[in-house]
Protein backbone atom coordinates (compact mmCIF):
# COMPACT_ATOMS: atom_id res chain seq x y z
CA UNK A 1 0.00 0.00 0.00
CA UNK A 2 1.38 3.26 -0.68
CA UNK A 3 1.25 6.74 1.18
CA UNK A 4 -0.77 8.18 -1.81
CA UNK A 5 -3.33 5.48 -0.64
CA UNK A 6 -3.46 6.04 2.78
CA UNK A 7 -3.67 10.19 2.72
CA UNK A 8 -6.74 10.93 4.69
CA UNK A 9 -7.25 7.57 6.31
CA UNK A 10 -7.03 6.54 10.37
CA UNK A 11 -4.81 4.07 11.66
CA UNK A 12 -7.89 1.65 12.07
CA UNK A 13 -8.97 2.01 8.36
CA UNK A 14 -5.30 0.95 7.36
CA UNK A 15 -5.40 -1.99 9.71
CA UNK A 16 -8.58 -3.41 8.15
CA UNK A 17 -7.07 -3.36 5.21
CA UNK A 18 -3.98 -6.19 5.87
CA UNK A 19 -3.49 -8.32 3.17
CA UNK A 20 -5.34 -5.99 0.65
CA UNK A 21 -8.01 -7.55 2.60
CA UNK A 22 -11.13 -4.84 3.06
CA UNK A 23 -13.31 -5.90 5.70
CA UNK A 24 -17.04 -4.51 6.98
CA UNK A 25 -19.55 -5.03 9.62
CA UNK A 26 -23.02 -4.60 8.59
CA UNK A 27 -26.19 -3.86 10.34
CA UNK A 28 -29.46 -4.03 7.53
CA UNK A 29 -32.32 -2.90 10.54
CA UNK A 30 -35.66 -3.72 9.62
CA UNK A 31 -38.81 -3.82 11.49
CA UNK A 32 -39.30 -6.87 13.10
CA UNK A 33 -35.39 -8.46 12.33
CA UNK A 34 -31.56 -7.32 11.62
CA UNK A 35 -29.82 -8.77 8.85
CA UNK A 36 -26.10 -8.58 10.87
CA UNK A 37 -23.43 -9.36 8.12
CA UNK A 38 -19.87 -9.35 7.65
CA UNK A 39 -17.99 -8.22 4.44
CA UNK A 40 -14.46 -8.90 2.82
CA UNK A 41 -13.58 -7.47 -0.56
CA UNK A 42 -17.02 -6.92 -1.45
CA UNK A 43 -17.98 -10.38 -0.47
CA UNK A 44 -20.85 -11.54 2.04
CA UNK A 45 -18.93 -14.45 4.27
CA UNK A 46 -20.77 -14.44 7.22
CA UNK A 47 -24.76 -13.38 7.75
CA UNK A 48 -26.66 -13.88 11.10
CA UNK A 49 -30.51 -12.96 11.27
CA UNK A 50 -31.63 -11.37 14.45
CA UNK A 51 -35.14 -11.15 15.63
CA UNK A 52 -36.06 -7.76 17.47
CA UNK A 53 -39.25 -5.14 17.59
CA UNK A 54 -38.53 -1.68 16.10
CA UNK A 55 -41.21 -0.35 18.51
CA UNK A 56 -39.30 -1.00 21.76
CA UNK A 57 -36.44 1.64 20.08
CA UNK A 58 -32.95 1.70 19.35
CA UNK A 59 -31.40 2.47 22.53
CA UNK A 60 -32.44 -0.63 24.03
CA UNK A 61 -31.11 -3.33 20.85
CA UNK A 62 -27.82 -1.50 20.46
CA UNK A 63 -26.07 -3.67 23.05
CA UNK A 64 -27.92 -6.70 21.88
CA UNK A 65 -26.30 -5.79 18.05
CA UNK A 66 -23.26 -4.96 19.69
CA UNK A 67 -22.38 -8.28 20.97
CA UNK A 68 -24.05 -10.35 18.58
CA UNK A 69 -21.40 -8.51 15.90
CA UNK A 70 -18.31 -9.54 18.35
CA UNK A 71 -19.90 -12.97 18.17
CA UNK A 72 -19.90 -13.28 14.37
CA UNK A 73 -16.91 -11.43 13.57
CA UNK A 74 -15.48 -13.97 16.82
CA UNK A 75 -16.47 -17.45 14.45
CA UNK A 76 -14.21 -16.33 12.40
CA UNK A 77 -11.33 -15.48 14.05
CA UNK A 78 -11.92 -11.26 13.53
CA UNK A 79 -11.65 -8.43 15.74
CA UNK A 80 -13.21 -5.03 15.27
CA UNK A 81 -9.85 -3.73 14.40
CA UNK A 82 -9.60 -6.15 11.65
CA UNK A 83 -12.16 -4.16 9.60
CA UNK A 84 -12.61 -0.61 8.09
CA UNK A 85 -15.95 0.21 9.01
CA UNK A 86 -19.39 -0.39 9.75
CA UNK A 87 -22.38 0.32 7.64
CA UNK A 88 -25.89 0.74 9.21
CA UNK A 89 -28.86 0.49 6.78
CA UNK A 90 -32.29 2.08 8.78
CA UNK A 91 -35.62 2.66 7.87
CA UNK A 92 -35.65 5.98 8.89
CA UNK A 93 -34.84 9.15 6.85
CA UNK A 94 -30.93 10.31 7.33
CA UNK A 95 -29.12 13.61 6.96
CA UNK A 96 -26.34 12.40 5.41
CA UNK A 97 -24.20 16.04 6.63
CA UNK A 98 -24.63 15.19 9.89
CA UNK A 99 -24.69 11.12 9.85
CA UNK A 100 -28.21 11.80 11.62
CA UNK A 101 -31.68 10.06 11.62
CA UNK A 102 -34.15 12.61 11.30
CA UNK A 103 -37.39 11.03 10.90
CA UNK A 104 -38.13 7.31 12.05
CA UNK A 105 -41.84 6.32 10.04
CA UNK A 106 -42.84 4.78 13.67
CA UNK A 107 -39.62 2.73 13.81
CA UNK A 108 -37.12 3.31 16.39
CA UNK A 109 -39.08 6.08 18.01
CA UNK A 110 -35.86 7.30 19.84
CA UNK A 111 -33.15 6.88 17.06
CA UNK A 112 -33.75 11.02 15.83
CA UNK A 113 -31.78 11.11 19.81
CA UNK A 114 -29.08 8.54 19.48
CA UNK A 115 -25.61 9.41 17.93
CA UNK A 116 -24.69 6.28 15.77
CA UNK A 117 -20.78 7.89 15.05
CA UNK A 118 -20.29 8.10 18.75
CA UNK A 119 -21.86 3.94 19.25
CA UNK A 120 -19.75 2.53 16.51
CA UNK A 121 -16.94 4.33 17.91
CA UNK A 122 -17.26 3.46 21.31
CA UNK A 123 -18.51 -0.02 20.38
CA UNK A 124 -16.09 -1.15 17.78
CA UNK A 125 -13.33 1.73 17.92
CA UNK A 126 -14.81 2.19 14.33
CA UNK A 127 -16.33 4.65 11.90
CA UNK A 128 -19.66 4.67 11.05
Amino acid sequence: MTKGMTKGMTKGMIKGMTNGMTRAIAFDLGGTHCSLGLLENRSLIAVRDIALDSTAGLARILPMLHEQALELLATHSLRPQDCLGVSLSVPSLVDFSSGRIVSTNNKYPDATTIDLHAWCEAGFGLPL
